[in-house]
């Protein structure tokens, strides 16, 4: 009998003894498990500062590309070119209409009346008669004298005058600045092929210009009524036309 019982206590022992090891057994599994959710943990939180760092990194070339496009920066900004350059209109200009008393618009007969030209020339090609002034009261502005003054009539009508002088360009210059106003410089003129350094007044009807070679001092003014001037340009290029007709 004795024997049996520590035969079963035997036995029974390492039954006992089971309860820790399943302790043990258990401690190592939640380790485990405590472990993978760190590492996912990780990962989650790895993923997201890459996505943060890869948005920042749009969003900086977005920024970048913006400033680069837009040359006054700024969030937000746009690009405003500066105005275009818009000249100051001339109203003494269109008031004076002409030089002295020979007005744009009147007829042969009208400019004959007020001084007789010194010589005429036609051009019958271009529809248009030129009068020509020397020595006379016309070459004259001020205290300066003129050498020649020419006078374009198109179709009957006085539409450009020409003003060519040697001597007192400047004073002749200012004196224009005095009663027009401040020109400004253009490269729209030329002399047959040749550019002419060039600046310009301007008004709404009538416009002015004084001119001269490249380096040299002004030598002749021109002051002309602008839509008549373009009817008189327009008239001489279509001259080949009207010619081609005539075969």
């Amino acid at each position: 009998m004795f024997w049996w019982l520590i035969k079963k206590k035997t036995q029974t022992q390492p039954l006992s003894s089971t309860e820790p090891d399943k302790q043990i057994v258990g401690a190592p599994t939640k380790s485990k498990t405590g472990k993978i959710l760190a590492v996912l943990a990780c990962a989650i939180i790895v993923i997201v500062i890459l996505a943060n760092s890869g948005s920042n990194s749009t969003s900086t070339t977005s920024s970048s590309s913006t400033s680069s496009a837009n040359p006054s920066g700024g969030s937000g900004s746009s690009y405003t070119p500066p105005p275009a350059y818009v000249p100051p209109i001339s109203k003494a200009l269109d008031e004076k209409n002409g030089f002295k008393d020979f007005k744009f618009g009147m007829t042969l007969e009208e400019a004959r009346e007020i001084l007789p030209p010194s010589y005429i020339i036609g051009h019958p090609e271009a529809n248009e008669t030129n009068f020509m002034y020397l020595a006379t009261s016309a070459n004259r502005i001020g205290d300066f004298s003129v050498d020649n003054v020419r006078l374009h009539f198109f179709e009957g009508h006085l539409y450009r005058i020409d003003l060519f002088f040697s001597n007192s360009q400047n004073e002749i210059f200012e004196a224009f600045k005095a009663n027009f106003g401040e020109p400004f410089d253009t490269d729209a003129w030329k002399r047959d092929d040749q550019p002419l350094q060039a600046k310009i007044w301007l008004g709404s009807k009538v416009s002015a210009a004084i001119l001269s070679l490249p380096g040299q001092p002004w030598d002749s003014l021109i002051i002309y009524d602008i839509e008549a001037d373009k009817e008189a340009h327009q008239f001489k290029d279509d001259a080949p036309k009207r010619a081609a007709k005539d075969f």
